[in-house]
């Protein structure tokens, strides 16, 4: 008791020195300098911080779209057992957990050749700016020549917030110039 007691004093009394500038060195004081360390207030203000950017995550429908659109996956025609790899890198504002993709696969000329869902996820959240290895399918229809497009359509952050929007990924799709 004595000790929560004096927890909450001093969780009390250190903003409150602070914002007099008790910490700080007057010339001809005598007082000591501030050391380099952290106060309490600025590792409280930290956690703060940092738990609020975990909880962070997209405001409204068109702040998800964005969030979606900006998954980048590049797949490639080369195969890892039965699967083809490639590359995903979140190029948008938020981490992400989990995602789920439609692979499409274009001739020349544009006409769809196949639609292949794939999944990813994350053992460690995939921070902004971050890529990581992907593989999905097989895409049996990508070759030299072919076009491959992916969709996010479903999404999990770190906090456990999910979205999905399947009417991104029709069956056929046209292909995005």
């Amino acid at each position: 008791m004595k000790q929560r007691l004096f927890n909450t004093a001093l969780l009390l009394l250190v903003p409150a020195a602070l914002a007099l500038g008790c910490g700080d060195s007057k010339e001809g004081s005598g007082a000591p300098a501030a050391s380099g360390a952290p106060s309490a207030t600025s590792k409280s203000a930290a956690t703060a911080t940092s738990a609020a950017a975990a909880a962070a995550k997209p405001a409204d429908k068109a702040a998800w779209v964005k969030l979606a659109d900006s998954i980048d996956i590049q797949i490639t025609d080369k195969m890892d057992g039965d699967k083809n790899t490639g590359t995903i890198t979140n190029k948008g504002e938020f981490p992400v957990a989990a995602v789920n993709f439609w692979m499409y696969v274009y001739d020349k000329d544009g006409k769809q050749l196949e639609r292949v869902k794939g999944e990813k996820s994350f053992g460690e959240p995939l921070a902004p700016g971050k890529s990581a290895d992907v593989k999905v399918g097989p895409l049996k229809e990508a070759k030299a020549g072919t076009t491959i497009q992916a969709v996010v359509s479903w999404m999990r952050l770190p906090e456990g917030t999910m979205w999905q929007d399947s009417g991104r990924a029709p069956d056929p799709r046209p292909m995005v110039k």
